[in-house]
């Protein structure tokens, strides 16, 4: 056989064997189960006269899943299932490897995540809203336990959470959490949380939980680093077939190849941008004989701002993150900001008035904000509020961002039934603007409510800058031919 043949040859099956090889398997999963729910009450005044009581309006259970067929989880996602029912939820996805199921009351549940490609989230929230009489101490109590299982690099994470809530007649809220992780290892053992309230009875809610995660990050082999390395083969193979006619045709493929892998991508970014203001409220006495006058009290002190930003310097978002910043205010204004480079994450808000901008060149972020305020409103009074919003989002060619925007209502009555309302913009369907507005009516006593303005903005790019890997492999390309031709006589 010829030596050039034999050259041609070995590195055509060099590149086989590279670049057509199949990834080993890769699968990831976790897991979230809560039982034996447990509550204990105790007297902290026994010489009023009023036995500790605590009574429940029924309950609520809400789940959703979603599987993504990449491992960069672009939109929009292959499966997506959510259920909210009273008392019960079970749903599930089992076809072609993925395995998502949660069954869950509001005290006990269960939810397994398993895919072998792609990403997927499933989450379940399970509340039960109560009455806690005066100087009485409550305490709930579950058994719990989480794990996760990765194979060939892939992420995955399971959260259970139990959290306990309070709401006082001043507005202000009353929080005790207890919780398990699965970043340590599986974990299991008891969550409690405790409650207590004063000479008034109060309002609340006991919260269940699950959050389960899981990315495979690298199922297949990425055809891109397989074409350079390629391009690196066969531009090589072409100076050695032109050398005995052009001997510098091998260097002109030399720079060909060195400006196709040396050449920087198109600039490429991903941003999502919200916006709200302009809030306003409009009351309406449903009973003028009553003489009582409609009314809307707010507690401004207690109100609750957070806002957390993270922005990830890998594609796909695993990893640690390059920056995480959170902050959280009682009262006031907050502003927070990412500046670095590549990335711009910023937000400002008031509880009732907000903008939030992330904008990215590479990685991928997660940007959210959420106002929260407490007011009551007079007997026989209706009340609308309305807020003005607007969404949208900017990318290049492949990325992805989204931006959403919700106005969120809760009004909680005397016999201990909680009525929620919400409206929101989303950016899925392009720029969305316009009002948000939400309507509340009391009855025969005031009417606690809660409005809160969340925002949650993210980006992603997916491949802005080409990969060392793929400058490696052409060089390993032109490398493999460039020897063959030192070693052969002028």
């Amino acid at each position: 056989m010829r030596p050039r043949l034999r050259t041609l040859i070995a590195t055509a099956t060099f590149t086989a064997a590279l670049g057509i090889a199949p990834a080993a398997s890769a699968q990831t999963g976790a897991t979230t189960y809560f039982s034996d729910y447990d509550r204990t009450l105790v007297d902290l005044n026994p010489g009023d006269g009023i036995d500790p009581a605590i009574s429940f309006d029924g309950s609520s259970v809400i789940g959703s899943t979603y599987f993504y067929d990449t491992p960069y989880a672009t939109t929009p996602p292959r499966y997506a299932v959510s259920n909210s029912s009273i008392g019960h939820v079970s749903f599930g996805i089992f076809t072609d490897g993925v395995w998502l199921s949660t069954d869950a009351t509001p005290t006990s549940g269960n939810a397994v995540l398993g895919i072998p490609h792609g990403s997927a989230t499933l989450q379940t929230v399970s509340t039960d809203n109560f009455v806690l009489a005066p100087y009485t101490q409550v305490t709930f109590t579950i058994y719990g336990s989480v794990s996760e299982a990765t194979i060939d690099g892939s992420t995955a994470s399971g959260n259970l959470t139990l959290t306990g809530m309070l709401r006082d007649l001043d507005g202000s809220v009353i929080l005790d959490r207890d919780g398990f992780s699965s970043d340590a290892g599986p974990t299991s053992g008891t969550l409690s949380v405790t409650l207590r309230t004063g000479a008034n009875q109060l309002y609340g809610s006991v919260e269940f939980r699950s959050d389960l995660s899981a990315r495979v990050l690298s199922p297949v082999p990425e055809p891109t680093s397989a074409g350079m390395l390629a391009l690196g083969l066969g531009l090589g193979l072409i100076g050695l077939a032109a050398r005995r006619r052009a001997r510098r045709a091998g260097g002109a493929a030399l720079a060909i190849a060195a400006a196709l892998g040396i050449a920087p991508a198109a600039s490429a970014q991903s941003e999502a941008t919200a916006q709200f203001g302009d809030f306003t409220y409009t009351l309406v006495d449903l009973n003028p004989s009553d003489g009582i006058g409609p009314r809307v009290d707010f507690y401004g002190t207690s109100s609750r701002l957070t806002a957390e930003a993270t922005f990830h310097t890998s594609p796909d978002g695993s990893g640690l993150p390059r920056d995480q910043i959170s902050d959280s205010v009682t009262d006031g204004f907050i502003n927070l900001s990412i500046d670095a480079p590549g990335a711009y994450l910023t937000t400002e808000s008031y509880q009732t008035s907000g903008s939030a901008t992330n904008r990215i060149q590479f990685g991928s972020s997660v940007l959210t904000t959420n106002a929260f305020n407490t007011f009551i409103l007079s007997p026989y009074t209706e009340v609308t509020f309305t807020v003005n919003g607007t969404v949208g989002e900017l990318n290049s060619a492949g990325n992805n961002s989204s931006a959403l925007l919700a106005m969120i209502g809760k009004a909680y009555y005397t016999n201990g039934d909680m009525i929620e309302h919400d409206a929101g913009l989303s950016s899925d369907s392009g720029p969305s603007y316009g009002p948000l507005s939400l309507t509340f009516r009391a009855g025969a006593d005031d009417l606690p409510v809660t409005l809160e303005f969340n925002t949650t903005l993210t980006a992603q790019v997916l491949s802005p800058v080409p990969e060392p890997a793929m400058g490696a492999l052409l060089v390993a390309g032109l490398g493999i031919v460039g020897a063959r031709i030192r070693r052969r006589p002028a």
